[in-house]
């Protein structure tokens, strides 16, 4: 058996008729775009109630799907640019905390010593 290596996402799914009509409506809408579906569970089951009959079913559920080996590259890619990103928030943050404590430092030396 090959090892596989699953993208996950959560959807909801639902149905006037039945709890197997909003899996399938839920599976097939989430087959339209995306690739590679190869299972479900059911997290959640619930309905709509009206004068005293259930009138509406919905479900979530996890899908999990294998990934392209490009999209795993593409994954990859987004997530060091991602972290990219982060790193030079970091940096700009520490060099305007840098910035505010100079001057901070500068209109200290003014106060205590007088006028420049």
């Amino acid at each position: 058996m090959q090892d596989h290596v699953y993208k996950i996402v959560e959807l909801a799914g639902s149905s006037e008729t039945s709890i197997d009509d909003a899996i399938l409506t839920a599976v097939a809408r989430a087959g339209s775009s995306l690739r590679h579906l190869r299972w479900f569970e059911v997290q959640q089951i619930r309905g709509h109630i009206e004068d005293g009959e259930v009138s509406h079913y919905q479900v979530v559920l996890k899908v999990g799907f294998t990934l392209d080996e490009e999209d795993e590259d593409d994954e990859d890619e987004e997530e060091e640019e991602d972290e990219e990103e982060e790193d030079e928030d970091y940096d700009e943050d520490e060099e305007e905390d840098d910035e505010d404590e100079d001057t901070d430092s500068e209109e200290e030396n003014k106060s205590s010593y007088g006028p420049s």
